[in-house]
C-alpha cells in the first residue's frame, strides 16, 4: 500500500471524520463499520462503546485489514475481517451501521446500501457519510490547469462505473430498501495550511489531483495542496442518511508549485488500486 496514503488513513479521527456517528455512540453498543480502511475511525468507535460494546471493521482490501489489525491489536471488542459491503452479513445484529466516504468508490451503491441496511438490527440505525463532486465549487476561480484537472477526474470517475453525485441520491437510495425516518445533516471541515496536520488531511485530495490532473502541456499540473497560506474547506451534508454538498476552498495565497505529473499519475493509479480495486 502506498505509504503516503496510509498515512493519511491513519491519521482519520471519529471525531473530525464522522461528528454525527460520534455524537450517537454509547458505551454497550454493537456497531459495524463498512469500508473501514487501516481502521482509524473504527478505533475511536471502539473507544467510544467501551469494552462492554462490540465493534467489527470491515474492508475488501485484505492489505488495509492487515494494517488495522497489527495497528489496533489488543483493543478490547474490535475486530476487522476482511468483507464484500455488497454481501454483508444480514443476521441484523447490530445497532449501527457505519460508512464514511464508501459509496463514491461504488458502481452499485443501491445494492451496497441494501447490504448495509441488511446488517442492522430492527431499529437500528444506518449512517452514511459521503460526497457530491458534481457541486463542488471552488474560490478563488482555480487555474485552468486544475479546471481541466477536475473534469478529467469526473469523466475518470464516470467511466469506472462511479457515481459522481452519488451523495446527492443517498436519501432515494435509502428509501428504496426500506429505511425510514431518513435525516440529513450539516457537516463544516476547515483545513488551513497553518494547522499542523495540514498536509495529513490534505493529501487525500492533493494526490488524486495530482494522480488525474490534466497537463499544462509541460507534463505539468497544479497542485491545490501547495497554495500559499490558504487552505482548503469542506463542507458536506453527513448524517442518519446522507452526505449532499463537497465544497472545496483552495486560496489565501498566491504561490502555486508546478509538479510533474507523469510519476504522480503512476503512483496514485497504483494506489487507488491497491485501495479500491480501479
Amino acid at each position: 500500500m502506498n505509504g503516503k496514503l496510509k498515512n493519511t488513513l491513519n491519521a482519520r479521527t471519529l471525531a473530525d471524520s464522522f461528528p454525527r456517528l460520534a455524537q450517537r455512540l454509547r458505551p454497550g453498543l454493537r456497531v459495524l463499520d463498512v469500508g473501514c480502511g487501516t481502521g482509524a475511525i473504527t478505533r475511536g468507535i471502539a473507544d467510544a462503546v467501551g469494552p462492554q460494546g462490540w465493534v467489527v471493521g470491515v474492508d475488501s482490501n485484505a492489505a488495509l485489514i492487515a494494517e488495522a489489525r497489527a495497528r489496533h491489536e489488543g483493543t478490547l471488542g474490535l475486530s476487522f475481517d476482511v468483507a464484500d459491503v455488497y454481501s454483508l452479513a444480514t443476521d441484523r445484529r447490530f445497532d449501527i451501521v457505519a460508512a464514511s466516504r464508501l459509496l463514491v468508490w461504488l458502481s452499485d451503491p443501491g445494492l451496497a446500501m441494501a447490504s448495509l441496511a441488511g446488517a442492522a438490527r430492527p431499529g437500528g440505525t444506518v449512517l452514511v457519510a459521503d460526497y457530491n463532486h458534481d457541486r463542488i465549487e471552488w474560490r478563488p476561480e482555480p487555474p485552468d490547469s486544475m479546471k481541466k484537472f477536475y473534469a478529467a477526474y469526473l469523466k475518470w470517475r464516470a467511466d469506472k462505473g462511479l457515481d459522481n453525485a452519488v451523495a446527492e441520491r443517498l436519501s432515494a437510495l435509502m428509501e428504496a430498501v426500506g429505511l425510514r425516518y431518513v435525516r440529513v445533516f450539516p457537516q463544516h471541515e476547515e483545513m488551513h495550511r497553518r494547522q499542523a496536520d495540514f498536509e495529513a488531511r490534505a493529501s487525500i485530495w492533493a494526490d488524486t489531483a495530482a494522480s488525474r490532473g490534466a497537463p499544462d502541456g509541460k507534463g505539468r499540473v497544479w497542485h491545490p495542496g501547495s497554495v500559499g497560506t490558504g487552505g482548503i474547506r469542506v463542507q458536506t451534508m453527513d448524517g442518519r442518511g446522507s452526505d449532499l454538498d463537497q465544497y472545496v476552498y483552495a486560496g489565501g495565497g498566491r504561490r502555486q508549485t508546478r509538479i510533474n505529473a507523469a510519476e504522480q499519475v503512476k503512483r496514485l493509479r497504483r494506489a487507488l488500486s491497491e485501495c479500491f480495486g480501479l
